[in-house]
């Protein structure tokens, strides 16, 4: 895979599949999708929004998409990752659910599913993720604002659109009572 993504040239595309993972490419690379039969291979199952952080025991912090596409060439099968932040997750995540199109009534982005009401409503959390913000979240929560952006009538694309450039400000309403809560 690495091989013809080498080959193909031409722009760099925002996200590229590469054997088992899909990533989305900056710096460093961010894990989409990855297949669930080596997502179970590693100590830590990997998830979205995890960074890809080595090829080969070679950090790849600092390298770009071809030096990087190099590296999984000839690699040997040592890939290591780091942890996703509460932030790259929601960008990974937005960004996978964007790629999909059209969705049902809600979508999972992070570790919140919203239903994508006016404004978009968290219907459920996962519970093994510490949510960052100053009081807890609760099914019902609504979102207020992304990056000091109100959200209410944008609707689900341009919604997820400001979640891939999501860069930690996010506000969100405690049910109907509109008790804002704020990030840590």
């Amino acid at each position: 895979a690495a091989y013809q993504a080498l080959r193909t040239g031409g722009a760099a595309p925002r996200a590229e599949s590469l054997g088992p993972f899909r990533f989305m490419w900056g710096c460093p690379p961010l894990l989409l999708e990855v297949e669930e039969s080596v997502r179970s291979n590693y100590s830590r199952p990997l998830n979205p929004g995890d960074s890809l952080s080595n090829i080969d025991g070679h950090a790849v912090a600092n390298l770009g998409r071809t030096e990087i596409l190099n590296l999984f060439a000839t690699c040997t099968g040592n890939i290591g990752f780091r942890d996703g932040t509460f932030d790259t997750r929601m960008r990974c995540d937005a960004e996978r659910v964007l790629e999909r199109g059209p969705s049902h009534d809600s979508d999972w982005v992070g570790p919140l599913r919203w239903k994508w009401d006016d404004p978009p409503e968290i219907v459920e959390i996962d519970p093994n993720v510490h949510l960052p913000f100053q009081q807890p979240v609760s099914v019902g929560d609504t979102l207020h604002s992304i990056c000091g952006r109100y959200v209410t009538g944008l609707g689900r694309v341009k919604v997820l659109e400001l979640m891939v450039q999501f860069n930690g400000g996010i506000q969100l309403r405690m049910g109907r009572r509109h008790q804002d809560i704020q990030r840590k």
